[in-house]
C-alpha cells in the first residue's frame, strides 16, 4: 500500500494501490472491496481539506507538510487514524512512500509493518536516470546518514565513466559555452551555483539555517567574490511550477540583479544534453545545497 502519488494507481482517498498493467485484474475486482477508509470519508475530507493538490501550495501549506513529515500536527495524527483503520481491513505488510511521510515513519515504527521510502537518485538525464528504494528514509535521512565517521566512499572512476557514456551516447563535448568565456575573462575562476526549490523536502527539513534559499546565496557568494571568483546562479528548471516557489526564485533573481552583473551572472538558459554536460564540464566548482547537479559534478571530475 502506498501513501503517496504512485503512477499507474487507484485512487483511494489518501491510500493507493501501485500496480503493473500485468495485474489490471486482479486491482480491478480489488478495488470493489469495502475498503475501511471507505467508512469514514469525513477523515479523508478532514484531511484533504488540509493537505490535497486542490490546496493552494503557499506558506501554510509548505508548513502543514512540513509538520507532517516531521511526524507531528493535526494531519500527522488523522493519517495515522487513517492507517490504521486501513490495517484492521488489510493486513499490509509493507508501506511504501514516495518521500517523507513521518505517519507511517512512526505508524512501521510501533507496528509489526515495514516503511520503504522511495525517491530520485542524484542523476538525471543525460545522465543515466536513477531512483533510491531506502528503509532508512530518504534524503538527509538516507542509509548514508548512518555511515560512521570517517567512512570512506569508493573513488569516482570520473574520466572512465565519461569516456564510456560519451561513446554510447554518441554525445560530443561542445566547445566552452560563450557564458563561461566572458565569466572567465582575465583568468577569473568560476563557480556554479544550482538552485533547489524551496519546497524540497531536503531543503526544509535538514537546511533549517535559512529560510530562503537566498539567504544561501548571501553566505556563500561573497566570500567567493572576495577571493576573485565570478558565480553562475542557475534556477530550478520547475521554479515556476507554484507560487511559493515562484516567489522563493524571484527573491533571489531579484539579489542576483542587486549584485555586480560582471561577478555574479544569472543562467536560465534552455541548455541540450550535450550543453549539459559541457557546461558542468567546463565549470571549475559547484556549490549547492541539494542539487543533482553537484553530483553529476563529481561524476565529470
Amino acid at each position: 500500500v502506498g501513501m503517496s502519488q504512485l503512477p499507474k494507481r487507484n485512487q483511494y482517498g489518501h491510500l493507493r494501490v501501485a500496480h503493473s498493467p500485468r495485474y489490471e485484474p486482479l486491482v480491478s475486482a480489488f478495488s470493489q472491496r469495502n475498503w475501511a477508509f471507505s467508512q469514514d470519508l469525513n477523515l479523508v475530507r478532514e484531511i484533504e481539506s488540509q493537505l490535497s493538490p486542490q490546496i493552494a501550495w503557499d506558506a501554510h501549506s509548505v508548513s502543514v507538510w512540513t509538520d507532517l513529515m516531521r511526524g507531528r500536527g493535526p494531519v500527522y495524527e488523522l493519517q495515522l487514524k487513517l492507517i490504521d483503520q486501513a490495517y484492521t481491513v488489510f493486513p499490509f505488510q509493507t508501506i511504501m512512500t514516495w518521500g517523507v511521510n513521518g505517519a507511517v515513519a512512526d505508524y512501521s515504527r510501533t507496528t509489526s509493518t515495514k516503511h520503504i521510502s522511495l525517491e530520485l537518485g542524484p542523476t538525471r538525464s543525460p545522465f543515466l536516470e536513477t531512483g533510491h528504494c531506502d528503509p532508512f528514509g530518504v534524503n538527509g535521512d538516507s542509509v548514508t546518514s548512518l555511515l560512521p565517521p570517517g567512512f570512506q566512499l569508493p573513488e569516482l572512476e570520473s574520466e572512465q565513466w565519461l569516456d564510456t557514456y560519451i561513446a554510447r551516447s554518441g554525445i560530443e563535448i561542445p566547445p566552452v559555452p560563450e557564458t563561461l568565456k566572458l565569466a572567465r575573462n582575465n583568468g577569473r575562476k568560476v563557480a556554479l551555483i544550482p538552485l533547489q526549490l524551496a519546497d524540497d523536502a531536503n531543503f526544509l527539513l535538514h537546511a533549517e539555517q535559512y529560510s530562503a534559499f537566498v539567504d544561501f546565496l548571501e553566505e556563500v557568494v561573497p566570500p567567493l567574490l572576495e577571493n576573485g571568483w565570478v558565480c553562475i546562479i542557475r534556477p530550478h528548471p520547475g521554479a515556476s511550477r507554484a507560487d511559493y516557489v515562484r516567489a522563493d526564485n524571484e527573491r533571489c533573481r531579484e539579489w542576483q540583479l542587486s549584485q555586480d552583473q560582471d561577478k555574479v551572472l544569472w543562467y536560465d538558459e534552455i541548455m541540450t544534453p550535450a550543453e549539459h554536460i559541457g557546461f558542468l564540464r567546463h565549470i571549475d566548482a559547484v556549490v549547492s545545497v541539494n542539487s543533482s547537479m553537484a553530483f553529476e559534478a563529481m561524476l565529470l571530475g
